[in-house]
């Protein structure tokens, strides 16, 4: 389902703004917010991740990532 999803998606570009995190040992609060933009210059949709992630032995991995959707694209109506 997601290879599908993301071959129908625009194509453009995903832009991230600047992480805010929380760390608490070996887990990390981590909230950003991104846009996406078409080629054709027009805003696909906008949000906040909000993820936990934790420290394993071969690095920080992503336990959970939430998305709040703040602008839905045009496909998602």
């Amino acid at each position: 389902q997601l290879v599908g999803f993301l071959k129908a998606a625009p194509e453009g570009v995903h832009i991230c703004g600047l992480p805010h995190v929380t760390l608490d040992g070996d887990r990390a609060d981590v909230k950003v917010n991104f846009v996406f933009v078409t080629h054709e210059k027009q805003i696909g949709s906008s949000g906040l991740y909000f993820d936990q992630l934790v420290r394993k032995p071969e690095g920080w991995r992503f336990a959970v990532r939430k998305i709040k959707i703040l602008k839905p694209s045009s496909a998602a109506k």
